[in-house]
């Protein structure tokens, strides 16, 4: 009497009687992906860690004086329209804002009086270190920049040059000038300050 086909079993086979053997296979491994982390100080590190990862800023110069001889109202971050040597020169720090300002001329955002030192190395190709440079930013957003110039008086001081992500990127202010008066307030302002450290420090020596 021949057997049917789907009852057959091999003599050595492990499988019991009757059983399903799908049931009897090993478990297949999944990868498994790590949980974001909790909570916590080891967590409040992890993302400190990554948000410095992925915004990379470089700073290349500070305009320091932009905060005693104007009152910063706003800030905006535009990009740079640079050669080859001026984005060379900035890697090496060799700029300077501290003449600097903006316009808005024909539709475009420049940057005036920024000075790039000519890069050193290079052999041709040399860049104009005083030229005017184009800055990068969305057309809604020069026309809000204009049109508040226009209404209020204000101008455009550059604060700092930084490189982002491996990009050059310009933050400027919308400024109004001080009075002498504002800036005879905050010398003193700064002096008290000043005084204040000084006397904290030596209390702890």
């Amino acid at each position: 009497m021949s057997r049917g086909r789907g009852n057959f079993r091999h003599p050595f086979s492990l499988h019991p009687p009757g059983a399903d053997a799908s049931l009897l296979r090993p478990p297949v491994s999944r990868r498994r992906t790590l949980p974001e982390p909790r909570a916590g100080p080891a967590g409040l590190i992890w993302l400190k860690i990554r948000f410095m990862a992925e915004e990379s800023i470089k700073i290349i110069t500070v305009n320091r004086k932009a905060r005693f001889n104007y009152e910063l109202i706003e800030f905006i971050e535009t990009g740079m329209v640079l050669t080859g040597t001026e984005v060379k020169s900035l890697r090496e720090g060799r700029a300077s804002i501290k003449d600097a300002y903006g316009e808005i001329v024909g539709g475009e955002l420049w940057l005036v009086g920024l000075h790039i030192s000519p890069y050193e190395q290079g052999t041709t190709g040399a860049h104009d270190p005083e030229r005017r440079r184009k800055l990068l930013v969305n057309g809604k957003e020069l026309a809000r920049l204009h049109r508040k110039i226009q209404e209020k008086g204000l101008t455009l001081v550059p604060t700092k040059l930084y490189f982002k992500r491996g990009w050059a990127k310009a933050e400027l202010a919308l400024a109004r000038g001080k009075r002498q008066y504002d800036k005879r307030q905050a010398i003193a302002e700064r002096d008290s300050a000043r005084a204040v450290a000084r006397a904290r420090k030596g209390e702890r020596e």
